[in-house]
């Protein structure tokens, strides 16, 4: 043995070692990442309504994609002025080789598309929709120099560098505006001379042109592009100069019939020229404060802490080639509050581990006993790093927590293996330890039969806890003999006991007999109150604690003010809002920062973040109903003000009146309009609902009443005038309040934007539109006499999923939420008997507890049925592994009770937790029932209930050695308070449940064996 154990020592060694190798390795996050590998497709149309979006991009995109192989599902939203696609695939699919064939299905539609569309982008790995409103990391470059040279500075040498970092989702730049020209004429002017838009951008492209003519060989017979350039091109020229050169451009003179009159103008002569800054499109502001800033986006899975490594060392080579008054400094970077998590864990962790091994240490009373806890625990920690890294698992919060959790189970498995190996010599116990490990996987096993959103948070706890059982198993049947064997420790028969302990086992056995003896003579009553106890603490549990439940996320207390104005509301009058507010923050001290997003008129977004000393206090919320005081204010604006993080509880009972939540769905977008109108008269019906909104949307930003004016053309009036539908409509475009640009020249190295505009743009109104003269083509005529402008509502956004639309509707229920659903119930009862063929509708749970996630309890049974499996298999039993899975439920009272006495949120945690005891709660049974059994082939002809005493003193010690281990070391994972999310759950309803476990090993588990008879004596000693 010796010479085998020296060798199982070294192996374990060499694995130590290359699982410590690939720690820089790993990907470290604070929360898991929902990285599906799906694709994204988005394109804009700036403008144009969701339903004109949605029936000439987005339908004709979808249906060019769902002809595509390994597709699961594809969802689409068409708001106004942009869209976007999901395609959803299988695990079989190869990413790579689809987002090609999605590229080249592109290549294809895209000409069929409107021409101003612009051309679709494919994205991978892209961050969540929350998580693209708070940065990654935001740099701001500050310098001599005007706002517009520091950002040319910030794209021409900051972003082509920070951008080859891997890693970098997107990298975008705020502050300073680009230049462009304005070339402004008077349109009665225009029309005196028979010119057109058209006209002047034709003469500027000519005067600028560089034509190739040809190929030319040169003394060398080398082939050289011989191309005609322009005099004037080739030098660098100021503004005032390129203004010159536009404004000689000379233009001839025609008729109304395009024949030439011999005269030549100048564009200065009929044109305004100007270089200006390009209007805002979008405002980003750090503290209120207006500054080159540029904001990075890390991608989707990402190893954060790796990533804002190499930012910092990057910069730091770039601030070696700054000009002399230029500085650029690290104003916001998120991977700080994952190392501040990250180090309160680590303190936490370590906490655990000390005092696990100070309880065994006072336990044992044996330095080489504590000795070879510790290093079991950390040649399983090791050799896992050589798992996570090949299996390409993340270290988040859940992992961590299962790690710190895996160690009582890695001290169980040792301690069980010590106590048997000093006892007996020999690892017959592995049957035990290998039936008591698999129980447990099969607990977590359940995890990947949960709905998405869930299994994501919890994936990576349950692949963590299974690798860390499965090397504790192996650890502990070969590595931990060969250490008893080189450390030398005693065995079991070479410990001398003393009388005064002896005779207290027996004082304890003697008492332990009695109870055992009373609940065996009733064992039809101790049924009955186990039964009613359970059925006590799972009504109080559903009652009071889940209904109220609400789930929690580890980030940093944030407030989040979003805003939106109706359409067509410039980004102008949003910045206007958002400046008040910054106003009003600046001015309070308790705040750490506030980040600013102005996206278009439309829409805007504020992130505010608090000091360390308030985030967690009343603070935050004071500062929320100041800020919804202060919205109230402001008419005509919608607000949306909500907080996330430690420092809000999240619970939907903050909002006393109920929301109900529909969804429809059907194949005919206006017949599943007419039939949500139809289902919103039946539910306005009840006097407690004052409002049905028929076109909720899915997100957070599209909840507002959207118009557009529709020109209806008449036919007839169209032929008359020999007009078209297409010249009216690029009549109208170049009629827009913000004119796109008609030009993009090269001049002086760069391409520079013109436009060409009338002056009175600004101020032309629907009227004027209406009713003033206007040419088309050398044809007078009035926009009245071809048709009519009508005002017409339409939907906020238009979202499908597999070609099938759907349609959000919401109502609040002034009253009791019970009443509220039994008026929907029978509401939709009468409604749906009238639905035609293809449409449904259905309710829409608002809580997150929703019918697929209560389902997901259900999938316990299915985690006890594979327990009995695996006992019956290992007690080669059908009825012993009954009374071991008899032991969980109750466990789960200790559970349910917790939660309810203590007043506790039953998070992710406490999902957890259940998962966790459902298989760790019979691992200490199945020793016992393994000694039992092994008794009995040992001595047939004694008494079952004998024997069962005799196994219970055999095993008791290290049971109650494992199950304390355990509870101490997640009592610092409680210590923290309620606001750790995950952490106190996990804790508070594990511990809870394995002090109630002991009631059911020590008190019922004989109760449940079956024959198991009390005798009438028995000689204890």
């Amino acid at each position: 043995m010796q010479k085998s154990s020296f060798g199982i020592i070294i192996l374990f060694i060499v694995l130590c070692i290359i699982g410590i190798a690939f720690i820089p390795r790993l990907s470290i996050q604070l929360n898991p990442i929902k990285n599906t590998g799906n694709l994204s497709i988005t394109y804009d149309w700036r403008d144009v309504s969701p339903e004109i979006l949605e029936r000439q991009v987005s339908s004709k995109l979808e249906a060019a994609f769902s002809t595509l192989q390994g597709i699961t599902k594809i969802k689409s939203i068409s708001n106004y002025g942009s869209g976007f696609i999901t395609i959803e695939i299988d695990k079989f699919t190869d990413l790579d080789e689809l987002r090609f064939e999605v590229a080249s299905l592109i290549r294809q539609v895209y000409p069929q598309l409107p021409k101003d569309v612009s051309y679709p982008i494919i994205h991978l790995n892209s961050p969540e929709e929350e998580e693209e409103k708070k940065p990654f990391m935001s740099l701001q470059l500050n310098g001599a120099a005007n706002l517009s040279e520091l950002k040319d500075y910030a794209v021409d040498q900051f972003k082509p560098q920070l951008a080859q970092i891997e890693g970098i989702y997107a990298l975008q730049v705020f502050g300073g505006n680009d230049k462009e020209w304005i070339l402004s004429y008077n349109r009665s002017q225009f029309e005196n001379l028979n010119l057109t838009e058209y006209d002047i951008i034709q003469a500027i492209s000519q005067q600028y042109k560089q034509a190739s003519l040809g190929l030319a060989q040169n003394t060398n017979d080398q082939q050289m592009n011989v191309i005609l350039n322009p005099s004037f091109l080739k030098k660098q020229k100021s503004s005032e100069e390129i203004k010159s050169d536009l404004g000689n451009i000379p233009l001839a003179i025609k008729d109304a019939k395009q024949n030439n009159l011999g005269r030549i103008i100048h564009l200065s002569d009929i044109l305004k020229i100007e270089r200006q800054e390009k209007s805002v499109q979008e405002f980003y502001r750090i503290n209120g404060e207006n500054a080159v800033t540029m904001v990075i986006q890390a991608d989707a899975g990402a190893n954060q802490l790796s990533l804002a490594k190499k930012i910092k060392d990057k910069l730091t080579d770039l601030k070696r080639s700054l000009p002399p008054t230029y500085n650029i400094h690290i104003e916001y970077d998120a991977t700080e509050y994952i190392q501040e998590n990250l180090g309160k864990t680590g303190i936490q962790t370590g906490l655990a581990l000390l005092i696990l091994l100070l309880f065994v240490w006072i336990s044992s009373r044996s330095g080489e006993y504590t000795l070879l806890i510790l290093i079991s625990l950390l040649v399983n920690l090791a050799i896992s790093f050589i798992f996570f890294y090949f299996l390409k698992i993340e270290i988040h919060l859940y992992s961590l927590a299962a790690i710190t959790t895996s160690f009582g189970i890695v001290i169980d498995n040792t301690i069980v293996m010590i106590d048997h190996y000093r006892r007996y010599e020999n690892q017959k116990v592995f049957k035990a330890l290998a039936g008591a490990t698999f129980t447990t996987m099969a607990g977590l096993s359940i995890i990947w039969f949960l709905p998405e959103d869930t299994k994501i948070n919890l994936m990576d706890f349950a692949l963590v806890m299974t690798i860390e059982l499965g090397i504790s198993l192996i650890v502990a049947s070969f590595l931990v003999p060969a250490f008893i064997e080189k450390l030398s420790i005693k065995k079991i028969r070479q410990v001398k006991q003393n009388r005064i302990k002896i005779k207290r086992i027996s004082v304890l056995s003697s008492q332990y007999y009695s109870v055992i003896t009373f609940l065996l003579k009733f064992r039809k009553t101790s049924i009955l109150v186990i039964i009613l106890a359970f059925g006590t603490s799972i009504y109080l549990f559903s009652q009071y604690v889940f209904e109220y439940s609400h789930p929690t996320k580890n980030e940093r207390t944030a407030l989040y003010v979003n805003a939106s104005l109706p359409n067509h509301s410039t980004v102008e009058q949003m910045n206007e809002v958002y400046l008040q507010i910054e106003k009003y923050l600046s001015e309070i001290p308790e705040i750490d920062r506030f980040i600013t997003r102005v996206y278009d008129g439309q829409y805007g977004s504020m992130v505010i973040y608090f000091k360390t000393d308030y985030q967690n206090g009343s603070f935050p919320f004071i500062l929320k109903n100041k800020l919804i005081s202060l919205s109230s204010e402001m008419s005509g604006i919608s607000w949306d003000i909500y907080g996330v993080g430690q420092g809000f509880n999240q619970n939907i009972n903050e909002n006393s009146t109920p929301t109900f939540l529909l969804e429809m769905r059907g194949y005919h977008f206006n017949e599943l309009g007419k039939q949500a109108n139809t289902l919103k008269r039946l539910l306005e019906v009840h006097p407690r609902i004052q409002e049905v909104n028929t076109n909720k949307s899915v997100t957070h930003w599209n909840n507002k009443n959207l118009f557009e004016y529709v020109l209806t053309t008449k036919s007839s009036n169209m032929a008359i005038l020999g007009q078209h539908n297409n010249e009216i409509y690029e009549y109208l475009q170049r009629q827009n309040f913000r004119p796109q640009t008609d030009l993009f020249q090269f001049i002086n190295g760069d391409f520079e934007e013109i436009k060409v505009i009338p002056t009175d743009n600004k101020i032309f109104d629907v009227w004027a539109l209406m009713n003033q003269p206007l040419q088309i083509e050398n044809k007078q005529m009035k926009l009245t006499n071809i048709g009519a402008f009508d005002k017409q509502k339409v939907s906020p956004e238009i979202n499908k999923e597999n070609q099938e639309y759907i349609q959000i509707i919401s109502f609040e229920y002034f009253g009791s939420q019970i009443f509220g659903e039994k008026f929907l119930d029978k509401t939709l009862a009468e409604f749906k008997s009238d639905l035609p063929i293809g449409f449904t509708v259905k309710k829409k749970n608002i809580l997150w507890q929703d019918i697929e996630k209560e389902k997901s309890y259900w999938l316990l049974g299915i985690v006890i049925i594979l327990i009995y499996m695996i006992c019956a298999i290992i007690f080669e039993s059908l009825l012993q592994p009954l009374a071991l899975i008899s032991l969980i439920p109750i466990s789960f009272i200790g559970v349910f009770l917790t939660f309810y006495f203590f007043d506790l949120n039953f998070d992710q945690g406490g999902y957890a937790s259940l998962v966790l005891l459902s298989g760790n709660v019979v691992c200490a049974a199945i020793f016992i029932i393994t000694e039992f059994n092994n008794l009995q082939k040992k001595h047939p002809k004694q008494g079952s209930f004998i024997l069962y005493l005799k196994a219970f003193n055999h095993k008791i010690t290290p049971i109650f050695l494992t199950v304390f281990s355990t509870i101490i070391g997640l009592i610092p994972f409680i210590i923290f308070g309620q606001n750790e999310v995950f952490w106190f759950a996990f804790g508070a309803g594990t511990i809870g449940g394995l002090v109630f476990s002991l009631i059911g090993i020590i008190f019922y588990l004989p109760v449940f064996l079956p024959n198991m008879l009390p005798v009438r004596s028995v000689n204890i000693k």
